[in-house]
């Protein structure tokens, strides 16, 4: 099973309320740290994934939901590492 941590990061100046609600999650899979956050660049309602090492680039999710936000950044890490795996064993 996948463990889900919260690592928000805060500026002081943020208000006690706004801390109390986490914007980034984030859980290692195998060698990759995959994150579910909120981000600056997007509508505040929309989740978005990134991993370190950046085998997916950085991409706004589909759900405003964060149960299933992260749901579908592995479904969508998956999906990338089995499009690798074909690829290596020269599946079209």
């Amino acid at each position: 099973m996948i463990e889900w941590k919260d690592a928000s990061s805060w500026s002081q100046k943020d208000s006690a309320e706004a801390r109390s609600v986490p914007k980034t999650w984030s859980t290692i899979v195998g060698p990759v740290r995959l994150s579910v956050t909120r981000h600056i660049h997007y509508d505040p309602d929309t989740w978005v994934m990134s991993c370190n090492p950046p085998v997916v680039m950085q991409t706004p999710l589909e759900s405003a939901d964060i149960d299933r936000a992260k749901e579908q950044a592995l479904e969508k890490l998956h999906d990338f590492c089995c499009r690798v795996m074909a690829e290596i064993n020269g599946i079209p």
